[in-house]
């Protein structure tokens, strides 16, 4: 009996000293592990973010590069101050060809818009409204951003008797902005 009891007791030390290995060394390094692979999970799962932020990064510098060519392209349309009577001088030929007396052209006072600068005209016009049609689709074609504020149109006074008008003759008083770079 003396060697099974030996047995059994070598049996129990083998036992505790495996129970002891496993709750001193292998249960913490296999906790240790769990937590290596849940900061993995965890750290892919940012990186998929990261990903689609930067392909957002991507999406929003490409939206402000076609942004900025549009700014360009609306800033090659602004004359510089200098130019503006250049483009006075535009319209009033315009109005000319197309059968209409200008009666006066007013610049008013300039307005600052930060990166731009707003000049309003007061332009009077006399003539057929055929005419005034033309001036206006002529106007538009400009390769300057004008943008008309205000148009009154009355019929052509008919009481002087040595003008007598026929029923298109209008006069018409346009207020428009024209945009100009500082």
């Amino acid at each position: 009996m003396r060697i099974s009891h030996q047995i059994a007791l070598s049996f129990i030390g083998v036992l505790i000293i495996v129970g002891a290995g496993y709750f001193l060394f292998m249960r913490p390094r296999g906790l240790e592990i769990a937590a290596q692979k849940e900061a993995v999970v965890q750290r892919q799962e940012e990186l998929r973010e990261l990903r689609k932020v930067a392909l957002q990064i991507r999406d929003v510098e490409q939206e402000i590069n076609r942004l900025k060519e549009a700014l360009k392209f609306f800033e090659s349309k602004l004359p510089q101050q200098k130019e503006v009577d250049v483009i006075l001088r535009k319209m009033w030929v315009i109005a000319e060809e197309s059968g209409l007396k200008t009666g006066r052209v007013m610049a008013l006072k300039a307005k600052n818009t930060g990166r731009y600068n707003v000049q309003p005209i007061e332009i009077s016009l006399d003539g057929s409204f055929d005419g005034f049609y033309k001036f206006l689709l002529a106007l538009e074609r400009l390769p300057r951003i004008i943008k008309v504020q205000a148009i009154e149109l009355q019929k052509a006074d008919t009481k002087k008797k040595e003008q007598q008008s026929p029923d298109n003759r209008i006069q018409a008083s346009i207020l428009m902005d024209m945009f100009f770079e500082k």
